[in-house]
């Protein structure tokens, strides 16, 4: 998969913000995302999360951590900012899949 997307002057890597409590999950995904050519931002909470989305060209995918309060907000926020926005949620738990479906959430991934 060719991460680049190329413009009139430059090339723009698509953006993956990785909202995520754990500090070693939210690196190690990092790391993975940025070798395959991404612009990773993480952000540890809600609002960290918010600002990041507010600030960012080209959010390609949301990583959510299903379990940090506020996460519905983040979902919510980066849908409306960026409609083609390929969500993620991840959890201790997988929810059900209603709860996925109200939030337009493609994928859940489950902790390690």
């Amino acid at each position: 998969m060719e991460a680049a997307i190329q413009t009139h002057t430059k090339t723009l890597h698509p953006t993956v913000i990785i909202a995520e409590k754990d500090v070693m999950l939210r690196a190690t995904l990092a790391a993975l995302l940025s070798c395959d050519g991404y612009r990773v931002f993480q952000e540890a909470n809600e609002n960290a999360a918010l600002s990041c989305i507010n600030s960012t060209n080209n959010l390609a995918v949301l990583l959510v951590d299903l379990d940090m309060p506020g996460w519905k907000s983040l979902v919510w926020h980066a849908l409306n900012t960026t409609p083609d926005a390929f969500v993620i949620g991840i959890s201790d738990s997988i929810p059900e899949n209603a709860d996925l479906e109200q939030f337009n959430i493609q994928v859940c991934l489950r902790k390690p």
